[in-house]
């Protein structure tokens, strides 16, 4: 199957010469900065020049300047900043312009990169860049105007199937950080989707959910209770509580005395 790229659009153009803007001063140097990438969909110098109706690469440079100059005004950044700062446009906009062509692929997961395993030779970016850059899955296809995957509708979970992938993927239920890392990479390998932590919290009763993470808030009242229990522990100094904490899933050392006046623990010990 051939596959056929559109032209750049104006707009594009602009994200990636204030990308590359230090590269803009000669077409030959915009030209050989092309050549040494093994794999790459950038427009050389005479198609830039096309789509910005000039006929002169100097015009291509001043141009560059401009967009250099706007560009620092409005985000108060220097020119230095550049690249690093307009780097996510940039990856969103190439990945879109990439992506284009294989519309009809952007399914699942799992069917797309089965896709761009079977065809090494197209270099197609992995979904974990994709959604790395988009935030989900489901946002760069909307970013292609293409509908939502239900898949990942967290309304598609009952509260007993929260509870199963609760005691499956325990060891991932710790911070939102750590859980969202999980669940996505989970999707690209299995094709499955796992609720978000806020989801779990709204639905799944709080009391419950401390069997799976231990760390989750409790109100002073419980850590009074947890105090109490393990008074003998605690009183050993935040070393030995340490290791206790973890042999029994309690809430750590600081979690008290973060939350708890001196005189609520003394009371206590």
């Amino acid at each position: 199957m051939n596959y056929q790229y559109r032209n750049f659009s104006k707009e594009e153009v602009n994200i990636i010469l204030s990308r590359y803007f230090n590269k803009t001063v000669l077409a030959k140097q915009w030209d050989n900065m092309l050549n040494r990438r093994k794999h790459h969909t950038l427009p050389y110098s005479d198609m830039i020049m096309d789509i910005l109706s000039v006929t002169e690469w100097e015009h291509v440079h001043q141009y560059s300047i401009e967009l250099i100059r706007d560009y620092c005004s409005l985000h108060n950044v220097s020119p230095d900043e550049v690249p690093k700062h307009i780097e996510v446009d940039y990856q969103k906009m190439l990945i879109q312009y990439v992506m284009e062509p294989f519309i009809e692929h952007v399914t699942s997961v799992r069917k797309y990169d089965e896709f761009r395993q079977n065809n090494n030779h197209l270099h197609l970016p992995h979904p974990q860049k994709i959604i790395s850059n988009f935030g989900s899955w489901n946002n760069f296809r909307e970013s292609m105007n293409l509908s939502k995957n239900n898949a990942g509708n967290p309304i598609a979970f009952t509260d007993n199937q929260i509870l199963e992938i609760l005691e499956k993927h325990q060891a991932f239920f710790t911070t939102n950080e750590v859980w969202e890392k999980h669940i996505k990479e989970h999707e690209i390998r299995n094709n499955e989707a796992l609720p978000t932590m806020k989801w779990i919290k709204t639905r799944i009763d709080r009391k419950i959910l401390l069997k799976y993470n231990s760390t989750l808030h409790r109100t002073e009242e419980e850590l009074l209770s947890v105090l109490r229990e393990n008074a003998h522990a605690f009183s050993n100094g935040i070393t030995y509580w340490t290791a206790y904490a973890r042999k029994y899933g309690l809430p750590s050392y600081n979690t008290f005395v973060r939350n708890l006046t001196d005189e609520q623990i003394k009371d206590v010990l």
